[in-house]
């Protein structure tokens, strides 16, 4: 027998043996997770710095004391250095707030990589169903009847109806992803519909936004 029917009458004769042991339904079985790059350490870096200063900031603030000191007569330069310090207070604020929200994305990245590129959680296969795709759907279009809200808008494609239509599309692309709708063409067909009209939501929205302000500027400008 030669190399290449050797090996592969060494593949069978191994899968009949562990075939039988192994769990298919875990999508990571026999595999070693991704290695980590040096993007991905800078990135994790950068996060881990951003988290520290936010803890040393919360830790500052819990210990310290920040009590309101009051003054019955202010004259005008104690007037102007209290307007000063509200400047600076609404600065470090803006500050704290930019930290703390690199904090909470720093930290979804986190998780992302954990579920993504490690073994840590088990994957599972996806075996595609027309009951696992549209029972989903059917669930999230039933609820989204109960809850409503009005707007102050009543142009076509305002900011609140795009919205509501992105969002809507995101859900049907997440159950699309989670159960392996793609072997569908019609369904795939769709899905690609639904990617360009957010491309072209996206669009429309940053076109709308700039343009008026662009149009407000040049108003200002003339007068």
């Amino acid at each position: 027998m030669g190399s290449i029917a050797l090996n592969y009458a060494l593949q069978i004769l191994l899968n009949s043996y562990c075939n039988d042991q192994m769990n298919h339904n875990d999508g990571n079985c026999c595999s070693d997770p991704e290695s980590v790059t040096n993007i991905q350490i800078i990135t994790f870096v950068f996060f881990a710095v951003c988290g520290t200063l936010v803890l040393f900031i919360f830790l500052h603030r819990r210990f310290t004391s920040t009590k309101v000191r009051w003054h019955p007569l202010i004259n005008e330069y104690e007037e102007y250095d209290h307007h000063v310090r509200i400047q600076r207070a609404d600065e470090k604020k803006s500050y704290r707030e930019l930290l703390f929200s690199l904090s909470k994305f720093g930290l979804l990245m986190a998780y992302f990589f954990l579920c993504d590129k490690t073994n840590f959680f088990m994957k599972e296969n996806k075996y595609y169903t027309s009951t696992s795709f549209f029972l989903p759907l059917a669930y999230v279009f039933s609820l989204g009847l109960f809850f409503t809200e009005e707007s102050r808008h009543t142009c076509v494609l305002h900011r609140d109806q795009t919205d509501e239509w992105k969002g809507w599309m995101q859900l049907v692309l997440l159950i699309y992803h989670m159960t392996g709708a793609s072997q569908v063409l019609p369904i795939y067909i769709l899905i690609r519909i639904i990617v360009a009209a957010y491309l072209f939501l996206s669009g429309y929205g940053h076109f709308s936004y700039f343009g008026t302000q662009a149009i407000s500027v040049c108003i200002e400008f003339e007068r």
